[in-house]
C-alpha cells in the first residue's frame, strides 16, 4: 500500500473523484451509512481483506450471505459485497475484494489505509445460507468472501466448493488463507469447455438433500444449472445469483 498519511491518502482520493453537486451530496447523506476502514489486508497481488469500524455497523440486523453497496465516491457509481463477518454488538465487519485489471474497484481499493472512511448502504438481503442443509457452492473470484461466510455460518455442515478462476496458484493461496483448504479450483477456459468437468465433479460428490448455490459468473451459472436441470436436479434445490457478466455492468 502507499506510504502517504491517512488524512492525505483520504484527500488523494477525494480529489480524483469528480466533484458531487448539492442534489447529489444530499441524497448521500441520506442514504449511505459511513464507517471506517480499520484494517486493509493483501490476501495475494488481486485480493485484499477490508476491515471496517464504526457506529453504524451497530445493531443491524445482518444474515450471513446479505450484502453491501460501497460507494466508490463518484456520485452513486458502487460495488456489491458480500460480507465474511458482522459483528452488531461491536460495530465492525469485514468484506473481500476482487482486483481485476485497470478498474475503477482496482483504482479504489488499491490505494486506500487505514482510518480512511468508506460509505456504504446495507445490509440487504441476497442468498440465504443458514437453512442449507448439504450446501454446494460453485462460483469465482467474486466468490471468496460469500465462500468465508458459508463456512463461518455452517462450520459443521462440510460445505463442498468449486471455483472457476483465471489463476489457480493465487486463488488457491487465498482460499487456503481463508481456512477453504478442500476446495476445488478449475481454470476458466475459452469457450466455456471447462464446465463439463465441473458439472460432473459437482454432481459427483451431491447427495440427496444437497443444496446448491451458484454464484458468480453469469454464463457460468447458465451453463451449470443447465446440467443440474437435465441430471434431475430440482430448481427448489438451486440458489442462483449473478454477481457479474461479460459486456454489462449493474449486476448483483
Amino acid at each position: 500500500m502507499h506510504s502517504t498519511s491517512n488524512r492525505q491518502e483520504s484527500q488523494d482520493i477525494s480529489q480524483e473523484a469528480p466533484a458531487d453537486g448539492a442534489f447529489t451530496r444530499m441524497l448521500k447523506r441520506v442514504l449511505l451509512k459511513q464507517a471506517t476502514i480499520s484494517s486493509v489486508e493483501k490476501l495475494g497481488a488481486q485480493y485484499v481483506r477490508i476491515r471496517l469500524q464504526g457506529d453504524a455497523l451497530r445493531d443491524q440486523n445482518w444474515t450471513p450471505g446479505d450484502k453491501i453497496q460501497v460507494s466508490l465516491g463518484r456520485g452513486f457509481e458502487n460495488r456489491t459485497y458480500t460480507p465474511v463477518s458482522w459483528d452488531a454488538a461491536q460495530g465492525c465487519a469485514e468484506f473481500i475484494v476482487y482486483l481485476h485489471g485497470g478498474t475503477a474497484t482496482c483504482a479504489f481499493f488499491d490505494r486506500v489505509q487505514p482510518g480512511i472512511p468508506l460509505s456504504f448502504m446495507g445490509p440487504r438481503s441476497s442468498l440465504e445460507l443458514t437453512r442449507l442443509q448439504q450446501p454446494l457452492l460453485f462460483g469465482d473470484e467474486t466468490c471468496l468472501g460469500l465462500a468465508a461466510a458459508l463456512v463461518q455460518v455452517q462450520p459443521h455442515a462440510g460445505a463442498a466448493m468449486v471455483f472457476e478462476v483465471d489463476d489457480i496458484v493465487q486463488t488457491s493461496q487465498v482460499l487456503r488463507a481463508l481456512g477453504l483448504r478442500d476446495a476445488m479450483v478449475v481454470r476458466r477456459q475459452s469457450g466455456d469447455v471447462h464446465l463439463a468437468q465441473v458439472s460432473e465433479a459437482i454432481l459427483s460428490v451431491a447427495l440427496p438433500d444437497t443444496g446448491f448455490i451458484l454464484a458468480g459468473r453469469a454464463a457460468a451459472i447458465q451453463a451449470i444449472k443447465r446440467h443440474l436441470n437435465d441430471a434431475g436436479v430440482s430448481n427448489r434445490s438451486i440458489k442462483a445469483k449473478a454477481y457479474w457478466a461479460a459486456g454489462k455492468r449493474g449486476l448483483d
